[in-house]
């Protein structure tokens, strides 16, 4: 666990000290030394307060380090804007703290397990996934359409992570970039991130959004 606050570091270690469901293998006060001397430890799971713009930008660290590790991000108040950065950062999401044992509980995997609630795809291996790929995408994106903002958040969260990977290997590769997919076809892509903005776009005063839009932009500009 990451907090700086001792006042509030002291409540959580004895929340979690009380509970037969977490067992405690070290607290640090910034994130830097959290990432340094964690791997002693081989945790499960992190909580880090990410009040501060370092620690929430240090996420990515936690997940390139220990990639088999859950993180939740703590906050003093809740954030929707935090909580989707926390989010496309490659955490699981964020809890207020000072918590209980059973909020984390709650929490832990609730979030990821609503996005592939409203994500999952009827598959159809009966038939070869070029084919199926334009109907299983009309299907999710129906879900999203009618979804709770939450959900939405979570959508955006996800795309942008995957926007990101795109952006990178497009500027590299050019049109190369869209050959590890299904769907090869640029416009056939630029359909459906089209649309996951369309109808997300309630979100569009977020930089998460801004920023999948952004890159949304470079990507498909000439498609």
């Amino acid at each position: 666990m990451v907090e700086d606050n001792p006042d509030m570091l002291d409540n959580m270690i004895a929340t979690l000290k009380n509970s037969t469901d977490f067992n405690l293998a070290a607290t640090f006060k910034s994130v830097n030394d959290a990432s340094g001397q964690s791997s002693i430890f081989r945790p499960n799971l992190f909580l880090i307060n990410v009040d501060s713009v370092d620690a929430l930008n240090n996420i990515p660290v936690f997940v390139d380090i220990f990639p088999d590790a859950k993180i939740l991000g703590l906050v003093s108040n809740w954030d929707a804007d935090i909580a989707m950065n926390v989010i496309a950062a490659g955490a699981l999401g964020c809890i207020v703290k000072p918590f209980t044992a059973q909020d984390i509980l709650e929490n832990f995997g609730s979030d990821i397990a609503l996005l592939v609630e409203h994500e999952t795809e009827n598959k159809r291996p009966d038939m070869p996934p070029s084919q199926s790929w334009k109907i299983r995408k009309e299907e999710s994106l129906e879900v999203l359409r009618t979804a709770g903002t939450k959900t939405k958040i979570l959508w955006v969260a996800d795309k942008l992570s995957n926007m990101r990977a795109l952006a990178a290997d497009y500027e590299i590769k050019g049109a190369a970039a869209f050959d590890k997919f299904n769907v090869t076809d640029p416009a056939e892509q630029k359909w459906y991130h089209r649309t996951v903005l369309d109808y997300t776009s309630e979100l569009k005063n977020f930089p998460a959004y801004r920023e999948y839009e952004r890159l949304f932009r470079f990507v498909f500009e000439n498609v």
